[in-house]
């Protein structure tokens, strides 16, 4: 008998040491939720909306002109898998400098989430531009031509997962003609993302 109570009082001890399922499985006190921000996203079926402004000072690399460029670039793309999303690029470039032009712009991109840290990620993307563009030249001499052109533009941005469903979106491009004008700009753009799941 006194066996028996000997070995009741030791199981006792046991199941009242042992912690329960619920504190087996809950998380750490101390996790943040910066993992959860970056690692949401980029995955199949998001669907990306971003702006950003771009400027350069002397970066268009041309015979003769040095311009200041500022840029206005809406986008949107869709993951068609994990990491990888196609979209479409929208442009509002306005020139100044030995010559005034007004440019809008609209083409596909595609584009990679590479992860890097649970905040930081890289999104280098692939675009061509169809631009229409109004160009005046130095001192409205010969009065405005309209005219159009195409263009490969690269993107190095880089995101920082701020919260979930929105990032900061930052990176240098580049743009290079490959139609009657051969221009390459080169600068750094800005901007803001966010991407749902429909």
């Amino acid at each position: 008998m006194k066996k028996f109570a000997g070995l009741v009082g030791v199981s006792f001890v046991l199941l009242t040491a042992t912690p329960s399922h619920a504190e087996i499985g809950a998380p750490a006190a101390n996790t943040t939720t910066a993992k959860v921000v970056g690692s949401n996203f980029g995955k199949q079926g998001q669907i990306l909306v971003f702006a950003s402004t771009s400027a350069n000072l002397g970066g268009q690399i041309q015979s003769g002109n040095n311009a200041f460029v500022l840029s206005l670039d809406p986008s949107m793309g869709y993951f068609i898998n994990d990491q990888i999303f196609i979209g479409g690029l929208f442009g509002l470039n306005v020139q100044s400098g030995t010559a005034t032009s007004v440019t809008f712009s609209i083409g596909p991109t595609i584009g990679v989430h590479l992860p890097l840290t649970d905040v930081f990620s890289a999104l280098p993307s692939f675009g061509l531009e169809y631009d229409l563009f109004s160009f005046s030249p130095p001192g409205g001499f010969g009065g405005t031509t309209n005219n159009s052109e195409l263009q490969i533009k690269l993107r190095g941005d880089f995101l920082y997962h701020v919260a979930p469903h929105f990032s900061f979106i930052g990176g240098p491009y580049i743009t290079q003609g490959v139609g009657n004008t051969t221009i390459t700009q080169l600068g750094i753009n800005v901007g803001i993302l966010g991407w749902f799941t429909p």
